[in-house]
């Protein structure tokens, strides 16, 4: 594989988070996370590489006793360089 070739690296996540409860005003919630990601990468003759990265995520179910909570899709794009 010649070094300056473009290489991309697709990811899926899976992630599961608790927001704890606000005094007696707010109580806490547990929510299910999903993000699937693309990033791209391409190196230059000298010790620097280029990424490029595109994301959705979203938070697919959740809640607590009172309320539903479901959101997305978020969109992220990230630009930089490696070195």
């Amino acid at each position: 594989k010649d070094d300056s070739d473009l290489t991309f690296r697709p990811g899926i996540g899976l992630g599961y988070g608790h927001l704890g409860g606000v005094g007696g005003l707010i109580s806490g919630s547990s929510y299910l996370m999903v993000k699937a990601t693309l990033e791209a990468t391409l190196p230059t003759e000298n010790d620097l590489c280029w990424l490029g990265e595109l994301g959705v995520v979203g938070g697919a179910s959740g809640g607590n006793s009172e309320y539903d909570m479901s959101f997305g899709p978020g969109f992220t794009l990230r630009a930089g360089a490696i070195f």
